[in-house]
């Protein structure tokens, strides 16, 4: 994302978005890449962490399954337990 195409989206002025886009590389939710108007903005490492910890489970339909027609991945990504 570039300062121009924030200010753009979220209708600020060139002074505010300069300031959010600093605040969010500052909390290191954004990199900031490059210099003055070449400079680019993109998804830090902790966005990367946030999402992985609030993204649902993905639910697969299976028409045969015990529990009926959608179940959830198991801790190993796999759609059968572990035999003990």
């Amino acid at each position: 994302m570039r300062n121009s195409s924030y200010r753009v989206s979220t209708g600020v002025s060139s002074n505010l978005a300069s300031r959010d886009l600093k605040v969010l590389v500052d909390a290191k939710l954004l990199v900031s890449q490059g210099e003055k108007r070449g400079r680019v903005y993109t998804a830090g490492s902790n966005v990367f962490e946030i999402r992985q910890e609030l993204r649902l489970p993905e639910t697969i339909a299976d028409p045969f399954g015990p529990t009926g027609p959608a179940q959830t991945f198991n801790d190993q990504g796999t759609l059968f337990p572990a035999k003990p």
